[in-house]
């Protein structure tokens, strides 16, 4: 791939993942703005679309909150299929259902070493 074929498969993605207001980093498994993604997702666009480019920035700082600091992440208001802090809950889950599996079967094993 040469570095024309490389500007124009970037730009498609980005276009792809264009919502109207900013760019998702990815439709299934980040569908918000990450300030982090649209800072670089502007500097990027900012080579071919600076309207574009300014609107991603505007969205981030309209979210500002009141005492001044940007969020990590706006989120979408039309997705409701991603959450990170259940997908955080899961892994909690899991990692206590190991740990008392690990605690039942070290009680288990002592008490046929004490029989």
């Amino acid at each position: 791939m040469n570095e024309s074929e490389l500007v124009e498969s970037a730009k498609k993605v980005l276009d792809g993942n264009w919502t109207g207001n900013f760019t998702i980093p990815s439709g299934t498994l980040y569908p918000h703005q990450w300030s982090w993604d649209s800072c670089f997702i502007a500097i990027g666009n900012s080579y071919f679309d600076i309207d574009r480019s300014m609107k991603e920035m505007q969205h981030l700082f309209d979210a500002q909150w009141k005492n001044g600091m940007i969020p990590h992440i706006v989120f979408n208001e039309k997705e409701k299929t991603y959450c990170p802090l259940c997908m955080l809950s899961l892994v909690s889950i899991f990692i206590i259902t190991v740990k008392i599996k690990q605690k039942l079967k070290s009680s288990w094993q002592e008490s046929i070493q004490i029989s």
